[in-house]
This record gives C-alpha cells, sequence and structure tokens, in this order.
C-alpha cells in the first residue's frame, strides 16, 4: 500500500478572483461544482465559458486528470476519460490528480477514491462540520492499493458499465413520471364537480 502523492501529483484547482463572469466569445471553459457529478461525470455541454486572467498560462486539464471535489458533504472522484475543449480548468473546489506512477490506471485510482476506505479515511481526517473540507494534506495521505492492471481494466468496465445502467434507470423514472402525469391529467381533466 503507498499513499496517493507517492504516486501522483495533486493540485488545486484554478483559483478565480471574485466570481466567474461568463464570456461567450472565450476559447476557454471552466467546470463549477455543479458541472460534475459522480455517476454522470462532467456535463460538458453545460460548461460556462469564461476568461481566464493568470499571471502564468494555466494548467489546462487533459484527459486522465481526475477530478476531486473537496468541499461539500459529497467528496467524490472523476476520472476524465476525454477532455472534448483544449482550454478547460475547474474551480478551487476541486483538486486535479495526475498519475505518475504507469503501474496505476486513473481510472482504477478515482475509483479508489469513491471507496469506502478512502471515504472512512476523509471522514477520520476531517472535522465533523456540516460543509466538509478535504486539505491538500489529507488527500495527499489516502492509502491507495495495487491490482494487476487485468484487475484495473475490469474495475474500469464495471464501473462505466454501472454508470450507464444508472443513467438508464434515471431516464425510466423519468419516463414514468411523465406518463403518470399524462394519465392524471386525462383522468382528472374529465372529472365533474
Amino acid at each position: 500500500m503507498v499513499t496517493l502523492s507517492e504516486i501522483a501529483e495533486i493540485r488545486a484547482g484554478h483559483a478565480f478572483r471574485g466570481a466567474i463572469t461568463p464570456d461567450f466569445e472565450a476559447h476557454s471553459r471552466v467546470i463549477q461544482i455543479r458541472d460534475a457529478d459522480q455517476q454522470s461525470g462532467v456535463d460538458w455541454a453545460g460548461l460556462e465559458r469564461c476568461t481566464i486572467t493568470a499571471r502564468k498560462e494555466p494548467d489546462w486539464l487533459q484527459a486522465g486528470d481526475i477530478l476531486f471535489q473537496a468541499r461539500g458533504r459529497k467528496n467524490f472522484a472523476v476520472c476524465l476519460t476525454e477532455v472534448p475543449f483544449s482550454k478547460v480548468v475547474c474551480t478551487q473546489h476541486f483538486f486535479v490528480i495526475r498519475v505518475r506512477d504507469e503501474r496505476f490506471s486513473p481510472a482504477f485510482i478515482a475509483w479508489q477514491l469513491n471507496q469506502v476506505c478512502a471515504q472512512r479515511h476523509f471522514d477520520l481526517n476531517t472535522p465533523n462540520v456540516n460543509t466538509r473540507h478535504i486539505t491538500l494534506p489529507t488527500l495527499s495521505a489516502t492509502p491507495v492499493v495495487f491490482a494487476e492492471r487485468a484487475v484495473q481494466q475490469e474495475l474500469h468496465h464495471l464501473v462505466t458499465l454501472a454508470r450507464r445502467e444508472q443513467l438508464l434507470f434515471e431516464s425510466l423514472m423519468k419516463t414514468r413520471q411523465q406518463q403518470m402525469a399524462a394519465v392524471a391529467s386525462q383522468v382528472l381533466g374529465k372529472g365533474t364537480v
């Protein structure tokens, strides 16, 4: 077992000064808390376009990076299997994890960060407050285990299937609710007083 900082570079997301101002002409985009979800990943189509001002060129996100939501009661990791835009950053509410050790796939590390063992580590090393904030030292010290490449690939495949099933289930639930609303409208609309 090793710690996350032994196999990966970890840095905070881009620090914006003040509110993010939309700029529809800008070529850069920003991932905010509302844009990332453990089940569905990043809502790429919904990203805000904005002009990013910084003293140096931002460290743009790239495929294989892991976003870890560090603030709030839900702390989770999302592996970016693709980044469809050339200039994307995330806010400082996330940590960006870039795996350096080739024995570990980014998807496998993201999966581990979402499991009970890592979540227990966060619970034990974070004050019990309503709005939890995972610090860089806590995330860096998160234990990770090694698994053979075939096991890592199988886990990634299973996670992908589970995610598709969850999205399909949610879509079916939404369709059923719409059907029930249509039936209610028909039945209740015919009622007389």
